[in-house]
């Protein structure tokens, strides 16, 4: 079993990837658009916001609606939330820091150990989730954008929620 000093490290980094994957899940610049000089639209998983100077914000009226892209994109980034929540609570238990199952050691290793690999698949789905949306909607923009029907003064690209645009 780790020492107590790198069980409080791996939790607090773990911590830090909750609140980044949370953060990431309810901001806005999953994708971006501008049309002309000003003028930007952004989509998120939960709304669309667009303006100029100033910017207005819409939530999406129906799950439904949305394409098959955005709807599984919402569903693994929440699902890596909920697992995320519950390896808090797992690891809190297993760590050697804390007062449960003193008794039992190897019972608490263990459960230390499966709240660490709880953490590594929410950061998997986490990770998985951004450049799929990402790579999906960046080939359908680079192929819509190329076509003489839409005018040249529209222009899309991805925000900064999804991958590395690189």
């Amino acid at each position: 079993m780790a020492s107590s000093g790198m069980q409080l490290l791996g939790f607090f980094l773990s911590l830090l990837g909750v609140s980044a994957t949370v953060a990431a899940t309810f901001m806005v610049e999953w994708k971006r658009q501008a049309q002309g000089k000003t003028h930007r639209i952004y989509e998120g998983l939960w709304m669309s916001c667009s303006g100029n100077e100033r910017t207005t914000c819409e939530l999406y009226e129906s799950l439904l609606k949305l394409p098959t892209e955005v709807q599984a994109t919402r569903a693994v980034m929440l699902l890596s939330v909920f697992l995320s929540a519950v390896a808090l609570m797992v690891s809190t238990v297993g760590m050697k820091c804390t007062r449960f199952m003193d008794d039992k050691s190897e019972s608490k290793s263990t459960t230390a150990m499966i709240g660490g690999i709880m953490f590594m698949v929410s950061g998997v789905f986490s990770a998985a989730a951004g450049p799929d949306f990402y790579s999906w909607d960046h080939l359908v923009t680079s192929l819509i954008s190329w076509t003489s029907i839409h005018p040249s003064s529209t222009l899309k690209g991805c925000g900064g929620a999804g991958a590395n645009p690189s």
